[in-house]
C-alpha cells in the first residue's frame, strides 16, 4: 500500500488513522512518528503514536510534559508553523541532549530518540502536528526526506480537514436519531411564578386534557394538593438557578392514566427567570435517555453516559461498557456539565437520579 493510500483509507477508518504514524515511520525512515490535532482552544483533540509505549505516552500527557517540548514549540513558533523542518538543521544534537525534555521524558524511559523531522500547520480551525524521531546515534534526516514531508503536508491536512467534517456530520446524526426516539414529548415554557409563557403542540394537548395538570388562567399548577407546593418550587428553583437544577416529578392524573412524568430545568433559551417543563406520560416508551436529549439538546452518546451515571458507574465503568477510552468519557462529561448547567460531577449526578426516579 502507498503511503498516499494509508492517508486517504484512515478519512473514514479509525483503524487505519491509528496505523498512520507507522505508514509515515516506513515512508520518512525513522523510528517513530507522533501526530498531534490541537482543538483552537489548544487542547488535544487526537494522538496518534508508534514505538513509543502507552505507558510512555501517558506519562508524558499527565506530567504536562508538552511545556518542555522544544520541538512542539519550535514548530508553532511564528517563523516556522507552517512550515516543515529538520530540526538537526538548527540545533545540534549535544543541544538536545542537555535539554529538559530529553532528561526528564526520554530518558525516564531508556529512550535515545534525539532527532526531529517535523511541522506544525494549521487545518481550518485546528493545528496538526507531526514528529518524526530518530536516534541520536543514527545519521540525520536527508533534505530528500525533509523535501518528501513537504509533498505529503497537504495530504495529511485534507486528512485532518475530512475527518473533521465527518465527525461533525456523525454529531448532527446523532442528534437526529435522538430526536427520532423520543416520544411526543410536551415542551413548557415557564415563568419564576408558573405562568405559561410558550407550550409546543403537545404541551398545549396536554394542557388540555386538565388532567393532573391544569391551565388556570396562564397560571400551570397540579391538581394533587400534595404535590402543589414541590411543584411551584421546582419551577421558582429551576428559574432563579438556585439550589440545584430543579427537579423531577411523577404527577398523579385523575383519570387513572399513567401519571406524567415531568422534568423542570432551568430555560436555556431564556435568562434567569424562567424555566422548562417537559412532560410526557410514564407509560410511554421514550425512557430517560430520550428526555434528557431533548432537554438539553443532548447526542445519543452523551445521553447515553448521562443514564449511565445516574445509575452509579464510575467513569471508568461507562469507559468499559460502552468501548471507548476514558478520555472520551470525560470529554462527553464535560460537555453534560456545560450543557445542564452543573458545577460539578456530583452535581451532574443529582441531577441525573432526580430525573431517573421518575421512570
Amino acid at each position: 500500500m502507498s503511503i498516499l493510500d494509508a492517508i486517504y483509507d484512515a478519512v473514514g477508518d479509525d483503524h487505519a488513522f491509528g496505523r498512520l504514524p507507522a505508514a509515515l515511520s516506513t515512508e520518512l525512515g525513522s523510528r517513530s512518528c507522533l501526530m498531534h490535532v490541537l482543538t483552537p482552544e489548544g487542547q488535544l483533540a487526537e494522538s496518534l503514536f508508534n514505538y513509543w509505549q502507552s505507558e510512555q505516552f501517558k506519562y508524558f500527557v499527565e506530567n504536562n510534559l508538552v511545556g518542555l517540548d522544544e520541538w512542539h514549540h519550535f514548530g508553532l513558533e511564528p517563523n516556522m508553523f507552517g512550515r516543515q523542518f529538520n530540526y538537526d538543521d538548527y540545533f545540534s544534537t549535544e543541544h538536545f541532549l542537555r535539554s529538559p525534555i530529553y532528561n526528564e521524558f526520554f530518558r525516564t524511559f531508556g529512550d535515545d530518540t534525539a532527532r526531529c523531522l517535523g511541522m506544525a500547520t494549521p487545518v481550518e480551525d485546528q493545528v496538526l502536528l507531526v514528529g518524526l524521531h530518530r536516534p541520536a546515534r543514527d545519521r540525520p534526516f536527508d533534505r530528500g526526506q525533509l523535501a518528501r514531508l513537504q509533498e505529503l503536508t497537504g495530504h495529511l491536512r485534507r486528512l485532518v480537514a475530512a475527518r473533521a467534517a465527518l465527525a461533525r456530520g456523525r454529531k448532527t446524526i446523532d442528534q437526529l436519531a435522538a430526536a427520532l426516539d423520543a416520544p411526543l414529548i410536551g415542551v413548557i415554557r415557564v415563568d419564576l411564578r408558573g405562568r405559561l409563557v410558550h407550550a409546543n403542540v403537545a404541551g398545549q394537548d396536554i394542557l388540555s386534557l386538565q388532567d393532573g395538570l391544569v391551565l388556570t388562567g396562564q397560571t400551570i399548577g397540579v391538581q394533587a394538593y400534595v404535590m402543589q407546593q414541590r411543584f411551584a418550587e421546582a419551577i421558582r428553583t429551576a428559574a432563579l438557578r438556585t439550589g440545584g437544577q430543579g427537579d423531577a416529578l411523577l404527577v398523579p392524573r385523575p383519570s387513572g392514566a399513567p401519571p406524567w412524568r415531568v422534568v423542570v430545568a432551568p430555560d436555556k433559551a431564556q435568562a434567569s427567570g424562567h424555566a422548562t417543563l417537559l412532560i410526557e406520560s410514564s407509560g410511554g416508551e421514550g425512557g430517560l435517555r430520550a428526555r434528557l436529549a431533548a432537554l438539553y439538546d443532548l447526542t445519543r452518546a452523551e445521553s447515553e453516559v448521562a443514564v449511565l451515571l445516574a445509575e452509579g458507574l464510575a467513569p471508568t465503568e461507562i469507559a468499559d461498557r460502552r468501548s471507548v477510552s476514558l478520555d472520551t468519557v470525560r470529554n462527553q462529561i464535560k460537555a453534560l456539565l456545560q450543557k445542564t448547567g452543573a458545577d460539578r460531577l456530583g452535581g451532574l449526578i443529582a441531577l441525573m437520579a432526580r430525573t431517573l426516579r421518575t421512570q
